[in-house]
C-alpha cells in the first residue's frame, strides 16, 4: 500500500510542477468534532485560472463529471480508480 501511495505522490509531483500534491480539508466527525484530512490534489490548484475552459456557471453539469476541465491528467486516473 505504501509503495502505491509513494508512486502516486511522485506522479502528482511531476504533473503539478512544484505545486503542493496534498491539500488539507476539514471534516465534521463524531459528536460534531472537526478534524483535518490530507487528500491528494486531483484538480488544478487555482480553479479561477484563465486557461481553464470552466467558469463555474455550469457547476451542476461539471460536478462529478469525468470531462471536467479542472482535473489534472493524473487526477483523472486517481478519481477513476478511487485512490
Amino acid at each position: 500500500m505504501i509503495p502505491l501511495l509513494v508512486l502516486v505522490g511522485l506522479a502528482l509531483r511531476i504533473s503539478l510542477s512544484k505545486r503542493r500534491i496534498f491539500f488539507r480539508q476539514d471534516r465534521v466527525g463524531l459528536d460534531g468534532k472537526t478534524f483535518s484530512i490530507l487528500k491528494y490534489r486531483t484538480m488544478e490548484h487555482d480553479r479561477r485560472v484563465a486557461t481553464l475552459a470552466f467558469d463555474g456557471s455550469e457547476r451542476r453539469i461539471c460536478h462529478k463529471s469525468d470531462n471536467d476541465p479542472r482535473h489534472t491528467s493524473v487526477g483523472r486516473l486517481l478519481r477513476k480508480f478511487s485512490v
